[in-house]
């Protein structure tokens, strides 16, 4: 019984460990061979013909930052007669609504749309969605600054009628507007770079999401994610979804344990839209279901390989010998997950596998939170700064020279 046990225990950390480090190193070269067969045409910028642009900020008590959100956005690289920019601000109960109401009168490009009551993210996507005109939509975060060409590399994707949305480069800035430097960041961000090459980017957020009016219809009222079920239904619609680095957005780098709340919802949001989407996409084939089986599916199993290995690691420390000692061992590993919420980001290559697990056991509460119906969809805003502005800044003088 002994070695039944001590058998048991070593399959159970040995597979899925080894079935984990495969993913994260061999995705990016099944990617990189799906898109060198499918690779979408670069577009080209000089002489194009921009369409009319709307840009969609939702607020909730931004008075700190939507200032400075929309001067940014106005001095995009953009024609001033084809932009326009729409705050939504659902419910706010601070400034926000007269700060924007006050550039609005300096400048007829903004326009604020308001809902009296708390609506949700959704709700107020919905309603600026309404009182949008732009043939392309161009949703933005309030917390979150853009590169003087952003908008333009975005839009120069569209004159391909086979695209439905582009997504922009998010650069995670620290307190000093420098890049912050993250293992796995960098990680998703070749996995990104290689789906959108194919135009099969899954998993957009609301940086910097550009997408066509025609495939922007409304969503449900309860969906918890509306960035990412508004990048996947072009997929839907058999578009192609792409991604744009040299459009970049800048956010802040979040506390550890912002970072691990947003990581709930996330998962939250991603089990709803995995139900509601995932097997459409996969009945499609192609590109758009590769990439979503090998990448969002095949990392949502991820938490469930570490509870496996947290399972097979308990039932060592019953053993002796060898599976004892490395048993006892991972055990210890695993307890010291929550040392990863005391240090900075950039230090966190010094626990790289505590925040890796800390970071899986957030996605697994955020689907347990979702299938009990605990999760809600109206937003709680979190704390913000504005820092990413000062790299920005620095960009925009040099992208100058670039698109436009």
């Amino acid at each position: 019984m002994p070695d039944s046990l001590a058998t048991a225990s070593l399959l159970l950390m040995a597979l899925p460990t080894l079935a984990t480090v495969c993913h994260w190193l061999l995705l990016p070269t099944f990617l990189r061979i799906v898109a060198a067969r499918s690779e979408m045409p670069q577009p080209r910028i000089p002489g194009l013909e921009l369409p009319r642009l709307s840009v969609l900020i939702a607020a909730f008590n931004e008075e700190r930052l939507i200032a400075g959100k929309l001067r940014n956005t106005l001095a995009l690289n953009y024609p001033d007669d084809r932009l326009e920019v729409i705050v939504g601000s659902d419910g706010s109960t601070d400034a926000t609504d007269e700060i924007v109401r006050n550039l609005a009168r300096d400048d007829s490009r903004i326009r604020l749309v308001r809902s009296q009551s708390r609506i949700g993210y959704t709700g107020i996507h919905n309603l600026m969605l309404e009182n949008s005109s732009g043939e392309l939509l161009m949703i933005t975060d309030a917390d979150i600054s853009l590169a003087a060409n952003t908008a333009t590399y975005l839009a120069a994707w569209f004159s391909n009628p086979a695209v439905g949305a582009a997504m922009a480069h998010l650069i995670r800035t620290d307190g000093q507007g420098s890049p912050a430097e993250g293992i796995f960041d960098r990680l998703e961000e070749r996995t990104r770079r290689l789906e959108g090459k194919m135009g099969a980017l899954v998993g957009t957020y609301a940086a910097a999401l550009m997408l066509r009016r025609a495939l922007a219809s409304p969503l449900p009222s309860d969906t918890i994610l509306a960035d990412f079920a508004i990048g996947i239904r072009p997929l839907l619609a058999g578009r192609a979804v792409v991604y744009e680095p040299r459009a970049k957005a800048y956010g802040m780098v979040e506390t550890p344990a912002l970072e691990l709340r947003r990581r709930i919802r996330i998962a939250a949001g991603s089990a709803q839209a995995f139900m509601r989407y995932a097997l459409p996409v996969l009945a499609r084939r192609g590109p758009a279901a590769l990439a979503l089986a090998s990448h969002k599916l095949a990392r949502a199993l991820m938490p469930v390989l570490l509870v496996l290995i947290l399972i097979g690691s308990v039932l060592g420390c019953f053993s002796v010998g060898m599976t004892g000692t490395i048993s006892k061992a991972l055990v210890l590993l695993l307890a010291s997950s929550p040392l990863a919420l005391t240090v900075r980001p950039r230090l966190r290559r010094l626990l790289l596998v505590q925040y890796y697990v800390l970071a899986n056991a957030a996605t697994l509460y955020g689907y347990v939170k979702y299938f009990l119906g605990q999760q809600r969809h109206i937003w709680q805003r979190t704390p913000r700064t504005g820092g990413g502005q000062r790299i920005t800044d620095t960009d925009q003088a040099e992208e100058a020279k670039g698109a436009a």
